[in-house]
């Protein structure tokens, strides 16, 4: 017989028609294969996922595929980022402790998520109802807004946030397990949300890259803000012009440039630079504020 899991995370999700869906994220897709694992009789080792996620319902039909029909879904409050967390903490925390207190008291387990606005609520109530937890770091929050133009001002107030928001995740790891993602991964102990099989990883090349003086790389995800293909794009515009990289994936903002971009050369450099008009800015990936990205001549979106 399996464990009882209840899931903390905050990335938000959307519902029509009665299914569940991510708005970019994949976490759910390894929780899919979480669930087929089979515990040590060979016995399947969860009996029931319960991913306590953000939920809110839209007119039309999502572009993402929904949830996997064996996760049963827990909706908490629905906000808009981090600023929209802050500007209404004690409403979202008493609406969220209510919803996740008798599903954490019902579980075996708890999975906890970070960095996340929830992280610190799931915490407590793991604790006041001794159900076993740990905390899931999937990166920092800090490391991300450091990484985002946003101005001295603005950039510093998010990273002094993002700061907070790692704080209160290293709090939730407090008096139980921490795993970090991709920690250890190369000496074999490590986890990573991308579930492969060992026959679908290449050996490694004897010589990098394979082909002397032309580097090769490939970026695969969802096309959409904050997903990080803009940084990838921005670093590469700086870079030699020989090197290439092609794009695996889909989404709302590939959807936007492949429509209304507009093409221009820059003579100081052999690159194309893709501008986004109006109607496809700021959601539009491409969209750098001051400042226009440069697309490689080489980039290949598949």
């Amino acid at each position: 017989m399996g464990i009882r899991v209840a899931v903390i995370d905050d990335n938000p999700h959307v519902r029509w028609q009665g299914r569940v869906y991510p708005v970019n994220a994949m976490f759910h897709r390894f929780l899919s294969a979480v669930i087929d694992a089979p515990g040590p009789d060979g016995s399947p080792a969860i009996a029931a996922m319960y991913h306590c996620i953000p939920v809110r319902d839209v007119p039309d039909e999502p572009e993402t595929l929904p949830l996997d029909e064996r996760i049963q879904v827990v909706a908490t409050s629905p906000f808009e980022g981090i600023a929209g967390f802050l500007a209404h903490v004690p409403t979202i925390s008493r609406a969220n402790a209510s919803i996740l207190r008798p599903v954490i008291a019902q579980s075996d387990l708890a999975w906890i998520k970070v960095p996340a606005s929830n992280a610190l609520l799931a915490t407590w109530l793991a604790a006041r109802t001794r159900t076993p937890r740990f905390a899931y770091v999937a990166g920092r929050a800090g490391a991300v807004a450091a990484a985002q133009d946003r101005g001295i001002v603005r950039g510093t107030g998010a990273r002094v946030v993002g700061a907070g928001y790692d704080a209160l995740g290293a709090l939730a790891g407090l008096g139980g397990r921490r795993i970090v993602v991709g920690r250890g991964v190369v000496t074999g102990g490590g986890i990573v949300t991308s579930p492969l099989d060992l026959d679908e990883i290449r050996p490694s090349l004897d010589a990098w890259p394979h082909e002397p003086g032309r580097v090769r790389l490939a970026w695969a995800g969802r096309v959409a803000k904050g997903k990080g293909l803009d940084t990838v794009i921005r670093s590469l515009a700086v870079g030699p012009p020989t090197l290439e990289l092609a794009v695996m994936g889909d989404g709302p903002a590939r959807e936007c440039d492949a429509r209304h971009r507009q093409d221009v050369w820059r003579t100081d450099n052999p690159v194309r630079q893709t501008v986004d008009p109006p109607e496809c800015q700021p959601r539009g990936l491409l969209s750098g504020g001051r400042t226009r990205l440069s697309v490689p001549h080489s980039a290949t979106f598949l």
